[in-house]
């Protein structure tokens, strides 16, 4: 897997965005993925005016040839910086528009004025123009680099934010993309048509400000923090979702509807219980970067009230839940679904459960304290 990270803000302005740019640099080092860097702060891309740049035919082969972007942005005034401005302009002619095609990119957006959020939605239109789709992306300001010692909440933002980006391309993951409207309708109706489509498809912004790092643990950095997992969570449930969806299995497998752009599912199978949704909602809190290449299946047996059979695949970076039994798994764990319940929720860790004989475990129990260490069960408490 390779990446063309392309940094579009002068960097004596910007230091402060060059140090989240080595903290992805890193993290995604550490997944084994290997990036070009592009960085116009010092390029010889000149303006365009319809004259081709040998310069850019370099950034749009690397543009070409990667499976994603990363892009940091600068951004004043509601408007996308004059540099990233400028490659648009480029791309945008006929030497190199389909260089972005279903490129999956993440955006950083640098902005100071109180008008990222509006920069960052005029930018996703044009790169959904394009043919390429928004994946994470962040607003960011002065403020969010004060905090960003490792360790810290914002360095373990960054790091969340690129294992959702790397899950996004293993998982090859795209957007649904409306056919035109008949020709019949192009003048009245299109234009409405394509206007809403595309912004359905947009993610919201997570807006990460001076003001709401300042309060500390105040109501804002929760509303915050519950936005971005919020996100995280229904961007990875319905990647799933829509194949089924899309493949005509939804009736009969278990399909739990939609929740895209924050809108009502549309159907719910009652008959699925909520243990099952609770133990497959704990892969979206997976620390990918603690997992050091580990592979194990981790089988559960459930009885009781909410009982099921699945088994949790864990391999390297990433990690799965599917209902039903596997052969041979590493370990398997029996329990009560109100034992189960209580570990993947965090009431109580699962090495902890075994030793009061909460459950019983079969196989390789050390896998236990490894499988405790690689969730963040805090999160699955809801």
């Amino acid at each position: 897997m390779k990446l063309t990270s392309i940094f579009a803000a002068m960097p004596l302005n910007h230091g402060g965005l060059l140090e989240v740019k080595k903290i992805v640099s890193e993290t995604l080092s550490e997944l084994g993925i290997s990036q070009d860097d592009v960085n116009l702060g010092y390029s010889n891309l000149p303006y365009y005016d319809g004259i081709k740049s040998g310069y850019m035919n370099t950034i749009s082969e690397s543009i070409r040839g990667c499976d994603g972007l990363i892009l940091y942005v600068s951004a004043n005034l509601g408007l996308p910086g004059a540099l990233i401005q400028t490659l648009m302009e480029h791309i945008s002619s006929l030497d190199h528009r389909e260089v972005m095609q279903g490129k999956n990119c993440l955006v950083i957006m640098h902005s100071d004025d109180g008008f990222g959020q509006a920069a960052m939605s005029f930018f996703d239109l044009a790169i959904y123009n394009l043919g390429a789709f928004i994946g994470p992306r962040l607003v960011v300001d002065t403020g969010f680099y004060e905090n960003l010692e490792e360790g810290g909440k914002n360095y373990q933002f960054i790091e969340r934010l690129c294992e959702d980006y790397y899950r996004a391309i293993r998982q090859q993951r795209d957007i649904y993309r409306p056919s035109a409207a008949p020709v019949e309708f192009a003048v009245e109706v299109a234009p409405q048509i394509k206007r809403s489509s595309a912004l359905q498809q947009i993610a919201p912004v997570i807006p990460i400000t001076s003001e709401i790092k300042a309060v500390g643990e105040s109501q804002p950095v929760s509303l915050t923090a519950s936005l971005v997992e919020d996100f995280t969570e229904a961007q990875q449930r319905d990647i799933a979702d829509l194949a089924k969806l899309f493949s005509g299995k939804g009736n009969d497998d278990g399909f739990m509807g939609l929740s895209l752009a924050g809108s009502s599912p549309i159907r719910v199978n009652p008959s699925t219980p909520k243990l099952i949704q609770k133990t497959s909602a704990l892969m979206h809190y997976y620390k990918a970067g603690q997992a050091d290449g580990l592979k194990s299946t981790i089988a559960v047996d459930i009885n009781g009230k909410d009982a099921f059979t699945g088994y949790i695949r864990l391999d390297g970076a990433d990690a799965f839940f599917k209902e039903g039994r596997i052969d041979n798994p590493d370990v398997t764990i029996i329990a009560e679904s109100d034992k189960w319940s209580d570990i993947v929720k965090g009431k109580i860790s699962a090495q902890k459960a075994f030793m009061i004989g909460q459950i019983k475990v079969r196989g390789n129990f050390v896998l236990l304290g490894r499988f405790d260490q690689l969730f963040d069960f805090s999160k699955n408490s809801d």
